[in-house]
This record gives C-alpha cells, structure tokens and sequence, in this order.
C-alpha cells in the first residue's frame, strides 16, 4: 500500500512540475529578431519581446560600444558600427530574455537586396555626426555615426547616404531617410547611419558634407592616434565631440 502511494504521490508531483513549467514558458517572454547572424556594420537589427507578463521593458546591448540602441516598449532597433558578438537583452519586473547576435566586417547598403522601402525627404532636418575610432579590415579606420533629429513613423529608420574618400577629401552627402513599408509601429524614431572612413594615415584631410541642397566644409587632423576636427557650422550638421582618440 505505501509503494502505491509512494507511487501515486510522485506522479502526482511530476504533473504539477510539468504543467507548471508548461505554464512558465507560455508566459516566458522570447525575442524576436529580424536578423541574428550575417549582420552587416551600419544594418538596423529590429528587436521584439513577445510577452504575457509585461508591457514594457528595459532594453540593453553588451558590449555597448560603437551601438546606436533605439528603444521602445517591447520593441528596439539596434544598429551595430563593429564586428563581433553582442547580446541584445530585454528586463522587465518579472523575467529576463536575451538573444546574441553576430556582425560581420561589411558595410550595409540599403539599396541593395529585396527591400521594400520608402524615401523621406530631410528637410528642417540637423544631422549630427558622432565620431569614434575603430579598428577594421586590420587597419584604423574612422566610424561617423549619423542621427537625424527628427523622429520618423518607424523602427530601424535609415538615413541614406554616400561617402567618397579620395585625395585626403571626405565627402558625405544625406538625401533622406529609409522608412519600412511594412512598419506598424505607433512611435517614432530618428533615423541613422554608419559611415566608415578606412586606411587613414597622419596628416589633414578636408571634409565635405552635402544635405538639402546646401554644402557646408570642414577639416580633420590624424596625428598621435588622435582625431581633431575643425567644424564650424551647427545649423543642419553638427560633430560631436571634435576630439577623439
């Protein structure tokens, strides 16, 4: 009698354990990812926390460095400006989820691949360029993180741009921003872009930016592994902070 007990009582205790974990991971939140590997340097990567628990969490990337983090309720967009391995990881009161994800040493072009986007125009726009040295392809290289001030109607907007650098000239020019089709999102946010000046070498070189038909012009030291920029306008493009190293 005490073995089918015994026996009738551990069942009983192994239903419970089972449905309780069944219960938990129902509620459990996951996060969604539109992309996890291949990730390209300067490719908006959209986040969401599928959640029975919360409304709202805290979004946070490990490691931080050379991220631009955009977050929202249950969403976020992250933008990733080096190779390497990174853990996007979403807390609430209640739970903890997290999902790591791989860049790769390539530049993102918008204008390729199967995309669906719209083009907005910047006008009443200022851009600020947020500069940071970085090492890439095995040499040092410049990284000019670009954001718009103003909010656009989704996550993972991209600020269109080009870059050419030839005869110690920077030239960049912003045309407009790269707003998802697909978008549902009730909150907006600005939009970015990463810009990689490689293979730079001691010396003063010139810079060049073009945005809503008008040119403004600066210029950048590289010496002592020290980055100093001269910019004088601060209407419609602003660098920020002028010294790095």
């Amino acid at each position: 009698m005490k073995v089918k007990v015994l026996y009738a009582l551990c069942i009983t205790v192994i239903v419970s354990v089972l449905y309780s974990c069944s219960e938990n991971n129902s509620a459990s939140g996951l996060i969604e990812a539109s992309k996890t590997s291949r990730i390209k340097k300067g490719e908006p990567v959209v986040f969401k926390v599928n959640s029975s628990e919360t409304d709202s969490v805290t979004w946070k990337v490990t490691p931080a460095t050379n991220t631009l983090l955009t977050a929202g309720k249950l969403t976020a967009s992250v933008t990733f400006g080096a190779k390497g391995t990174y853990e996007i990881a979403a807390v609430s009161k209640t739970e903890s989820v997290s999902v790591k994800v791989s860049v790769i040493d390539s530049l993102f072009n918008p204008g390729s691949g199967s995309q669906n986007l719209t083009p907005k125009a910047l006008t009443g726009d200022v851009i600020t360029i947020i500069p940071s040295a970085v090492d890439s392809l095995g040499t040092r290289a410049l990284s000019l993180m670009a954001v718009t001030t103003k909010k656009y109607d989704c996550f993972g907007n991209y600020l269109i741009s080009t870059t050419d650098f030839s005869n110690k000239v920077i030239t960049i020019s912003f045309s407009g921003v790269y707003v998802p089709e697909s978008c549902n999102s009730a909150e907006q946010k600005t939009a970015i872009a990463y810009l990689f000046i490689q293979s730079i070498t001691e010396g003063d070189y010139q810079i060049k930016v073009h945005t809503n038909g008008n040119s403004y012009s600066g210029l950048l030291n590289y010496s002592n592994k020290k980055f100093t920029f001269t910019w004088p306008d601060t209407k419609e493009i602003v660098i920020s902070p002028l010294k790095i190293e």
